[in-house]
């Protein structure tokens, strides 16, 4: 990539849906911030965003546009924009400090803004309205086998479960003591956790580090890195409904 447009990257990038390009966040040299996006077919950088607002976090990219999380004056703010750099709407986050955002779609491909809280239960955000809603359960899959394994959290919120096709589900922290508190972390960058290509086995990269394939775990090597940063990647991942969605309006 040239380097004036990465010299000062600040975000981790975002794959545009059709995987043709990349967008993030550039840091200006502390006069300001702005949106790049890179394509991979031109090989050209275009700054889609002259100037963010805020204090940038992160880029999420869908169907429905680029958003941009920012630190405001008193609160997170979710920005969406098109792909042609036009504002589709200033804020979907809604007062939010502390939270953990990634793209959601329900049965029929909609596609909403998840919001994570440690305050309360995940909820969407319709990105064409900004009104919230919540869902059964949200749950983390892979693309390349849609109809494979799941990963999501119960109702009662205690536990993290394997729904596996035709099969019964499977309980993560029930699965060894050395688990413990096990959560997929985070919601927009689940690195202690990877599902394979086929759907089938899974690998928790935590505090215990296994493989689980056909009911049978398998500890991983002891001589794989740790530290902050250490994480694992199999196969790309994504989050859906499981269930039903339902207004979240009182």
């Amino acid at each position: 990539l040239p380097v004036p447009a990465v010299s000062r990257p600040y975000s981790q990038p975002a794959w545009s849906p059709d995987g043709t390009q990349l967008a993030w966040i550039v840091d200006r040299g502390g006069t300001g911030h702005q949106l790049a996006v890179y394509d991979l077919e031109t090989a050209e950088i275009s700054i889609l965003i002259e100037e963010l607002s805020g204090y940038p976090l992160q880029v999420l990219w869908g169907q429905s546009g680029i958003l941009v999380i920012s630190q405001g004056a008193e609160a997170e703010v979710a920005t969406l924009y098109g792909t042609d750099g036009d504002l589709l709407f200033d804020d979907l986050a809604g007062g939010v400090n502390f939270g953990q955002y990634f793209l959601v779609t329900d049965a029929d491909g909609k596609e909403y803004l998840g919001i994570d809280t440690d305050f309360q239960p995940p909820y969407l955000v319709d990105p064409e309205t900004g009104i919230s809603f919540l869902a059964e359960a949200v749950e983390l899959y892979t693309p390349l086998a849609p109809e494979g394994l799941t990963v999501s959290l119960d109702q009662s919120g205690f536990d993290w479960v394997v729904n596996q096709p035709d099969q019964d589900s499977l309980y993560i922290r029930a699965l060894s003591p050395s688990i413990g508190n096990f959560a997929p972390y985070l919601p927009s960058d689940p690195r202690n956790i990877a599902i394979s290509p086929d759907g089938r086995a899974f690998v928790i990269f935590d505090l215990a580090r296994i493989l689980w394939r056909d009911g049978t775990m398998t500890d991983l090597p002891r001589t794989l890195p740790v530290g902050d940063g250490a994480g694992v990647m199999w196969a790309p991942l994504g989050y859906r409904v499981r269930g039903e969605v339902f207004s979240g309006q009182g």
